[in-house]
């Protein structure tokens, strides 16, 4: 018996989306269990989170944090203009993803990194902005990957950025931050 061309998308949506929920159960599981122990270790340190530091591992730490609360307030922003003023969510996405982009980009040069690379601060801000307009592209097509080819919930498709979003830590220590 044949199947037909949306038959067979439909069923391997399901069989990615199957499989994914479960490495997403098991990715759950261990942080539930592993994470707690390792972050309380590294928070018992007030280096990490106080003062100024060069140290790759707190600056990383504080760039989750930092990234989290950029990330809350695009997923905030992004949330109430798809839901209560109806907008697409494609449409929805880069005005959220941009407020996410400029609370990060404050978080970063006043709490994250100590050093900057580049002396001309509006050069600095067109770089970062630069990768975050990268990044506005990769969340736009990850978000509609996850969404339309493989029928996850928008802000569950989202989720997914935050492997680009480790990338673009490393970019702009790289560049900027060094």
């Amino acid at each position: 018996m044949m199947h037909s061309a949306p038959q067979e998308r439909t069923s391997l949506s399901l069989y990615i989306h199957g499989e994914l929920a479960k490495i997403v159960a098991r990715l759950g599981l261990w942080m539930q269990q592993l994470l707690p122990a390792i972050f309380a270790r590294w928070l018992l340190g007030p280096s990490h989170l106080l003062g100024k530091t060069n140290r790759t591992s707190s600056q990383l730490l504080r760039y989750v944090l930092a990234g989290s609360i950029g990330f809350a307030l695009d997923c905030s922003i992004l949330f109430l203009l798809a839901e209560l003023f109806s907008l697409h969510y494609l449409l929805a996405a880069p005005p959220a993803f941009l407020a996410g982009l400029s609370m990060n980009y404050a978080l970063c040069v006043s709490w994250v990194f100590n050093r900057r690379s580049l002396d001309r601060r509006w050069l600095e801000f067109i770089v970062f902005a630069s990768l975050g307009a990268l990044g506005l592209v990769l969340n736009e097509a990850v978000i509609w990957i996850f969404t339309e080819l493989f029928a996850f919930h928008y802000l569950v498709s989202k989720s997914f950025y935050l492997a680009v979003y480790l990338l673009l830590f490393v970019i702009r220590k790289l560049l900027l931050f060094r």
